[in-house]
Formats: C-alpha cells, structure tokens, sequence
C-alpha cells in the first residue's frame, strides 16, 4: 500500500530537526571531543542533509518518472542510508581540509542512533516508512494467525527504533575493548547496512520494475562496503603506529 504524500504535515520534518539537535548536543558535550567539534559537526549535518535529498531522488527518480506527483515526492522525500554515507563523506572532506588526523567515528557512532530514533517516530507520526502486510513477509497461514492479535503489518519503524538502541547497547558495553577502538561508526555502517539489506524485504518501498531490488537494498549495500573499506583501512593504520 503506498501512503499518501502530506506534504502539510511538518511532524516528520520537526522530528528529523530533533534528532540531529539531540545528536549534535550530546556529541559536543562528550569528554573527548576538541576545539574542532563545530565545523566537524557541521559537516556531519550538511552532509548528511545533502546525501539524503541526493540519495533519494537518485534512488526514486528512476521508478516515478512518469509519475503525476513525482515533484512532490522528488521535493519532500528523503532517506536515513543516503543522509548516513553524506555525512560520513562530510566529516572525511572536512576532517582533509583542516588536517584532523584524529579517529571521531566513536564519538559519532552513540549519537546517530539517537537522531534516527527520532526521525522514525516521526515516521510514525507521518505515516511513512511502513512495513509490508504480515502475509506478504511470511505467507498466508503465518499471516492469518498473527492477524488474531491485531497485528497486519510488520512494525518497521518499531523494528528500527530497536536496532539502534541495540546498537547503543552494544556500543557502550564495547567502547573498551581494544579491537574495536575508534571503529564503532566504521561498526554501525557495516551491521546497519546489513540490518537495511535484510529488513528491506519486510518494508513497503519502491521496488525497481518486478526484480524486488529496492533503492535502499542498493544503498544498504554501498554503507555496508563502506564501513567494511574504512574498517580495514583503519586497522591498517593502527597496526602501523
């Protein structure tokens, strides 16, 4: 079922607004972060803004082309995998610029969970970014019988909500363990892209013609190589000092 456009409901828009708030307050008052926490936090949330407009309409322009509202979907859609690898690409280009050779990833990786988290409460609130009918994601006889208790759908924004604060959990109880030392954020694109990758199949998105391949399967993908390339290149380095 695709649902409807709102574009007068500012509520997915303001929890957006939250979470990055939310996500640069506790990032700026951790004990570890520098004088140079502003223009790299800056970057952090213009890259990430940028690369979820970018990541949107490159991934959907191509299946509503001829769509009567494609506009309206080009002007008000965006997506959370597009807005993650912007502002990992922000906080690289900003980080060359100003010759920050400091790893900042852990920092970032237990505050971004947050900012989701709040983003996909609006998701709620907005009535996007649902899930698909529960016979669909595991057939008829399994479908009917979790109907019995009011359940139709699978709960996607609750299913990623959990995620990320599974992630927080672990990310936490881990920041000592020396194998994983400024490699949390590399962490998170790898196991968020994975958890992307997998749950996609359960989500009611735009698909590429009858091939089931969403958008974001595509993206999941590209985060999750992305976080694998900047693990290795990471453990590299640290084995060298």
């Amino acid at each position: 079922m695709d649902h409807p456009l709102l574009p007068g409901n500012p509520i997915a828009a303001i929890m957006t607004v939250v979470g990055l708030v939310i996500s640069y307050y506790y990032w700026s008052k951790n004990k570890n972060i520098t004088d140079d926490h502003l223009p790299l936090g800056l970057a952090a949330v213009a890259g990430g803004l940028l690369g979820a407009k970018l990541g949107f309409v490159i991934g959907e322009a191509p299946i509503w082309w001829n769509d009567e509202m494609f506009w309206l979907r080009m002007l008000y859609g965006k997506t959370i995998l597009g807005g993650l690898l912007g502002g990992w690409l922000g906080v690289e280009i900003i980080k060359r610029v100003l010759g920050v050779r400091r790893p900042t990833g852990d920092d970032f990786a237990r505050v971004i969970p947050l900012g989701i988290s709040a983003g996909r409460i609006g998701c709620l609130v907005h009535g996007c970014c649902q899930g698909k009918s529960l016979t669909d994601v595991f057939g008829q006889s399994t479908g009917e019988w979790l109907g019995r208790f009011s359940i139709t759908h699978w709960p996607a924004p609750f299913i990623e909500i959990a995620f990320q604060f599974a992630f927080l959990l672990f990310s936490y109880t881990t920041r000592h363990v020396k194998f994983l030392r400024n490699q949390h954020f590399h962490l998170y694109m790898i196991l968020y892209g994975l958890f992307r990758l997998v749950h996609e199949f359960a989500r009611n998105t735009s698909r590429y013609s009858n091939s089931g391949l969403s958008p974001y399967m595509v993206l999941a993908a590209v985060c999750c190589v992305a976080g694998c390339v900047g693990f290795l290149i990471r453990d590299s380095s640290s084995r060298q000092v």
